[in-house]
């Protein structure tokens, strides 16, 4: 509960900072300049939100390769609670792991098995820092390749370096019964009678999780597919700038992507990155021969499908809390 209340207020503080870092961006870049540009794009930009359901479904394709053949939700409702979780991790001070809660409340609510359903969620998001940093060294290798890079390659691959080492260290833990542990740390704290309920079920979540990781084939089509995700959200910044009047290649928008998306990843604790994707963007764009207040607007325009999808993803989700308070049994798996 303590460590709880720590990550909310710093998330609460990474809010302050990034909104007072954009507002400095705006401000810096001049607001009619980039309003201006927005307005040139006019209502293109609300193309974005509907191609983002390419990405969506090949981030939820990825997701339920995690499960055992026929064993996940199905499609339809793997594509709600997905849609729902990323609207927590886009608006919400979660410092991006609130929507995987969210995602596993959901799915719990409707009988899903806890081990299954855990497990998929773990490796799920396991496959989300491993694809973000293979998309960001591709990016960097384009970018080093094709543009001076200076300070900001070598900053990046500190950065990558740093996630790498986080995410070999999660895997091994994992691996070693990660869920055991925490179940240990929790039975000191409850009554005795608990502690083997507690101990037998995140056992039975650590069994779940090996045998994810020992399905090969299923693991690495959802690898696969997860980074077909990142490299359709190229796309987005692809279409953005043509809405925008300065159209790309399609290796330089998965450049301002894939960095853009790093500098995001790295300041996890400032929701939606905000301020910080924005700064990336821009810093980029200026290598690659763009328009520092179109980097920017593209950034916002990311943004503008971030609020037109998310909104109504935190709306179901209150739905779905109003529901179960109200006593709702949808079942396992219903509508």
């Amino acid at each position: 509960m303590i460590a709880g209340l720590g990550l909310r207020r710093a998330s609460g503080l990474g809010l302050l900072a990034g909104l007072a870092v954009l507002t400095g961006l705006v401000a810096w870049q001049g607001l009619e300049t980039v309003t201006a540009s927005l307005a040139a794009a006019g209502w293109r930009m609300f193309w974005l939100p509907a191609y983002f359901l390419l990405p969506l479904a090949l981030a939820t394709a990825s997701w339920l390769f995690l499960y055992p053949a026929g064993a996940g939700p199905r499609p339809i409702r793997a594509l709600h609670v997905s849609w729902v979780g990323l609207a927590v991790n886009w608006l919400l001070p979660v410092a991006q792991v609130g929507g995987e809660l969210a995602r596993a409340r959901l799915l719990l609510r409707r009988r899903q098995p806890l081990a299954e359903t855990v497990a998929s969620l773990v490796g799920d998001k396991t496959l989300q820092v491993l694809t973000q940093i293979v998309y960001t060294l591709l990016g960097l290798g384009l970018y080093v390749g094709g543009y001076a890079a200076g300070g900001l390659a070598l900053g990046v691959l500190l950065g990558v370096g740093l996630f790498t080492g986080l995410v070999a260290g999660f895997y091994r833990l994992q691996h070693a019964g990660l869920f055991a542990l925490f179940a240990r740390l929790a039975a000191k704290l409850m009554r005795s009678a608990s502690r083997a309920d507690i101990h037998a079920g995140a056992e039975e979540v650590d069994g779940a999780v090996r045998a994810m990781y020992r399905r090969r084939l299923r693991l690495a089509g959802a690898a696969l597919l997860r980074l077909g995700f990142r490299l359709a959200l190229a796309g987005e910044v692809y279409l953005a700038l043509a809405f925008l009047g300065h159209p790309v290649s399609v290796l330089d928008a998965l450049i301002l992507e894939s960095l853009g998306q790093a500098m995001r990843a790295a300041a996890f604790l400032i929701p939606g990155g905000l301020g910080a994707q924005e700064g990336m963007f821009m810093a980029v764009a200026v290598a690659l021969g763009i328009p520092t207040e179109l980097g920017l607007a593209v950034s916002l325009g990311k943004r503008l499908r971030e609020l037109t999808l998310g909104i109504p993803g935190l709306l179901a989700l209150q739905l779905e809390e109003v529901r179960g308070a109200l006593g709702g049994n949808p079942g396992r798996d219903g509508g």
